[in-house]
């Protein structure tokens, strides 16, 4: 079982989870034009962690189990706290991806 660690930068971790909620077309305050999606999942470990995507894109439907690849950039969440999460891109793998 993979876990998920986002305070280390630039690392890529894959995980299995299952989609508690997804929800698109969220208001996005800071530009009213350009719609929100929000992916709730539930990864192996039972840690529940939310994935936001600017291009309005679930990662999957509520009750799938989808594999995710996690990437951390290299820029923290919140600066001014030492233990503060980076910030990562979360992207779908493919059902057959690891079967090849």
């Amino acid at each position: 079982m993979n876990t998920l660690n986002l305070t280390i930068p630039n690392q890529t971790t894959i995980v299995d989870a299952f989609v508690v909620s997804a929800d698109s077309d969220i208001n996005n305050s800071n530009d009213p034009t350009k719609p929100l999606a929000c992916t709730t999942v539930l990864l192996q470990d039972r840690t529940s962690r939310k994935f936001w995507d600017r291009d309005n894109k679930v990662l999957g439907k509520k009750g799938e189990t989808i594999t995710i690849v996690v990437t951390t950039g290299n820029r923290k969440v919140d600066e001014s706290d030492e233990n503060s999460e980076y910030y990562a891109d979360a992207t779908v793998a493919p059902t057959d991806f690891f079967n090849s």
